[in-house]
């Protein structure tokens, strides 16, 4: 299963081959203004590296994140620099704020809903000032899209349990 993952992703064996998700963020991209801080998300870190490249072509600046790095330089590079794109490996870990991006974009994503929902979340926290927009890329007919509907379904039962537990407490 991990490697179907990885082929929708645009991944085999470790390396990144772009395609038509990449082409379709690289396409977004142009659409925005050039001085809107961005959030990409990726699994893989070929992925990460591969969209870096991919954007940096494209002539904006741009930063990576993993998971297991310590990631305060990139971040404060990043915030400093209007338009900046922040590429991050979406298993790094909790805790880190990007309320200065309005937009947070999925190439792929994890495959537990906390995750996926803590990934949003990294724009639309207490700070942000601005309405948000969250972007995924999804193959249809795929493994990525049954992973793509499997999370949205769980952050709904997520978001009923939270809704109900407010009901009751008011």
């Amino acid at each position: 299963a991990q490697r179907l993952y990885q082929i929708a992703y645009g991944c085999v064996f470790d390396n990144f081959l772009g395609g038509p998700k990449l082409e379709a963020l690289l396409a977004w991209l142009r659409t925005i203004e050039r001085d809107e801080r961005v959030v990409i998300f990726a699994w893989y870190r070929a992925e990460v590296d591969g969209i870096a490249q991919a954007v940096r072509a494209e002539g904006r600046e741009t930063w990576r994140v993993y998971g297991g790095e310590d990631t305060a330089e990139a971040l404060i590079s990043w915030r400093k620099q209007a338009g900046g794109v922040l590429v991050v490996q979406a298993a790094m870990g909790y805790g880190w704020p990007a309320t200065e991006a309005k937009y947070v974009v999925f190439h792929s994503r994890p495959f537990t809903a906390s995750t996926y929902h803590q990934d949003e979340r990294r724009v639309r926290r207490p700070g942000q000032t601005r309405e948000t927009e969250v972007i995924d890329f999804v193959v249809n007919n795929t493994v990525d899209a049954k992973i793509y509907d499997d999370l949205r379904e769980e952050k709904e039962f997520i978001d009923l349990v939270r809704d109900l537990t407010l009901q009751k407490s008011k």
